[in-house]
């Protein structure tokens, strides 16, 4: 009996378009990855920002922007960011811009609830990864 090396139709398609995606984001190994936190407020800077820069060496990257419509959150996002990493990061109030970024590769929204689902369509758009949390049921 022969053998097949044909392989199923379904297989080869999911491998294809991964092999696709994946070359498209391809980075050096000594490559930082970007990141752009969009909402300086209480769970934005004291949870999202700080819980993740407390791994930022292992895991490889830079908060390249911060952003709110409140200079204060945007001020101490940035300063913080700064003790942290070295270097501050661009104070953006409008969230498309910091979508726009060519150096922003993924976003942190922590924006009140009601912004999340267009935030985060626009930023799969704009083809970041994202993260979000899903809105409390106790607010």
């Amino acid at each position: 009996m022969p053998h097949s090396t044909s392989i199923p139709r379904r297989e080869f398609v999911a491998a294809a378009s991964l092999s696709a995606f994946a070359a498209r984001r391809v980075r050096g190994a000594n490559d930082r990855i970007g990141i752009g936190l969009i909402g300086c407020g209480n769970r934005g800077i004291n949870a999202l920002l700080k819980g993740s820069l407390e791994f930022r060496e292992q895991t490889n990257f830079d908060v390249r922007a911060v952003c709110d419509i409140w200079r204060q959150h945007r001020e101490e996002a940035a300063e913080f960011a700064r003790t942290r990493q070295g270097d501050a990061p661009r104070q953006i109030v409008d969230y498309r811009e910091v979508l726009s970024m060519g150096d922003i590769d993924a976003v942190i929204i922590a924006t009140p609830d009601h912004q999340h689902a267009p935030m985060l369509t626009d930023a799969v758009r704009a083809g970041k990864d994202a993260y979000v949390e899903k809105p409390s049921p106790w607010t």
